[in-house]
């Protein structure tokens, strides 16, 4: 059920050029629950207007964490919600309202999964991994994670700390402008190549995964298409696009 709350910023963390991750104290006053993959609607008040515009930032964290929600939030010139974040403080506070969003995990507890995001459309991914991981499903777990440049790479100690924890759990960060040598987990390229190495090192075919998307429309077009060219089933594509 879609609850309205004001919560209070207690963490915020450049990680990235124009990248912050954001910590708000989650509500202890109100029954609240959310799915992994959802979303919440900030209302946000802009410089010059009394009237409040809505944004949908999706959650990062995990549902257990009955402590906060976490965000991924990548500012962008002249954004109302970029403006905000960019002048907020600790301890200001904003009406949030949710959780929304059917872009959840399914129940396919032998099913093997792949996890594909781009940017910061891994906020909903790493709160899905938290949740699958963590609910002590055994079954093969990847993710590739495609941005621009090492200098852009965030939230490395989560991965690394699933992966060690986790022995089913792999993830490969697909860097598509970066010019220096890499070294695992690091490659060169989209996302699709990472998967392509990926299924072709271990043999193993694309029909016998879930699969899960989610990043800017332009990209997770691209990358389902590709994915249906390659044999994907299309009924085992969830995906998410950012505007």
């Amino acid at each position: 059920m879609i609850k309205t709350f004001e919560a209070e910023l207690i963490h915020k963390e450049e990680v990235a050029p124009n990248i912050f991750f954001l910590k708000y104290k989650r509500p202890l006053n109100i029954d609240f629950e959310y799915q992994a993959g959802q979303y919440m609607i900030f209302h946000i008040f802009s410089n010059d207007s009394k009237n409040s515009v809505r944004r949908l930032y999706s959650i990062a964290s995990s549902p257990s964490n009955k402590y906060s929600l976490d965000f991924i939030i990548e500012l962008v010139s002249d954004g109302v919600g970029s403006g905000y974040f960019k002048k907020s403080q600790l301890g200001d506070k904003i009406t949030l309202q949710g959780p929304a969003g059917l872009f959840t995990l399914k129940k396919s507890e032998d099913l093997k999964t792949i996890f594909m995001a781009t940017g910061t459309g891994i906020a909903p991914i790493l709160s899905m991994l938290y949740e699958k991981l963590h609910s002590h499903n055994k079954s093969e777990t990847v993710l590739f994670w495609g941005i621009k440049k090492l200098s852009d790479v965030y939230i490395i100690a989560q991965l690394n700390e699933l992966s060690v924890k986790f022995p089913n759990f792999h993830y490969q960060i697909c860097l598509s402008r970066e010019t220096n040598e890499l070294n695992n987990p690091f490659i060169k390229g989209h996302v699709g190549n990472g998967l392509s190495q990926y299924l072709q090192k271990h043999s193993t075919n694309i029909k016998d995964y879930k699969l899960y998307l989610c990043g800017s429309k332009n990209a997770v077009d691209s990358i389902k298409s590709d994915l249906i060219s390659q044999g994907a089933l299309s009924e085992s594509i969830y995906f998410e696009k950012f505007t």
